[in-house]
This record gives C-alpha cells, structure tokens and sequence, in this order.
C-alpha cells in the first residue's frame, strides 16, 4: 500500500529515486528547497 499518493517510485524515472507523480523532481530536491527557505 502506498501511503503517499502524489509520491511514487519507478526504475524507469530517475533511477527509482521518489519522484512526485506526474513530475521528474525529486523528493529530495524539495526537502533540500525546504531546508534551506526557498
């Protein structure tokens, strides 16, 4: 069950890495953005 709906996984997009659905942005990314205020 995928608890996250806007948030998936695919080896085809960015090497697997949690993308948001529809996108190519990491997760990641917008934890970085958010980290550091932008």
């Amino acid at each position: 069950m995928n608890k996250f709906k806007r948030i998936i996984r695919d080896p085809e997009i960015c090497g697997g890495q949690p993308v948001i659905k529809g996108t190519r942005v990491l997760v990641l990314d917008i934890l970085d953005w958010l980290k550091e205020g932008k």
